[in-house]
């Protein structure tokens, strides 16, 4: 038989169910910011999932690349994406940064493991999606 709950528990359920309701409002007001800053951002974003899939490109990243809508990129593979021409250009972007920086150079060394130019890396991502190696 079911019993029913005393006022101690329950108004012990609901300040917990409103401190739950606070921590949701906070997380959703974080990311509402996050994604209007990555909307907003004047420098062409993109995001992946591990098999290289696009899963969002910002409006900045449509204009960088001569897109019109989100849906002409969403799904394909990152790697697919740039013809020849767009990763000369970014050797050549490269040839230009201070080496001395290191928040730059881990970006441009991630850039070049997702474009599948860093023979370890690239390794290591078939191994992780072939199952081979737990991550």
């Amino acid at each position: 038989m079911n019993r029913k709950p005393t006022y101690d528990e329950l108004e012990k359920r609901v300040k917990e169910l409103e401190k739950e309701s606070l921590e949701s409002k906070g997380a959703e007001e974080e990311l509402s910011v996050a994604y209007d800053a990555l909307n907003s951002s004047v420098n062409g974003l993109i995001i992946t999932n591990l098999e290289g899939g696009i899963t969002y490109v910002n409006p900045a990243f449509l204009r960088i690349f001569g897109y019109t809508e989100k849906a002409e990129v969403l799904g394909k593979n990152a790697a697919d994406l740039f013809p020849g021409e767009e990763v000369k250009r970014f050797a050549d972007v490269k040839a230009i940064i201070d080496p001395i920086d290191d928040k730059i150079m881990a970006v441009l060394k991630t850039t070049e493991m997702l474009m599948g130019n860093d023979e370890y890396c690239t390794n290591y991502l078939k191994g992780v999606r072939a199952g081979q190696i737990v991550s």
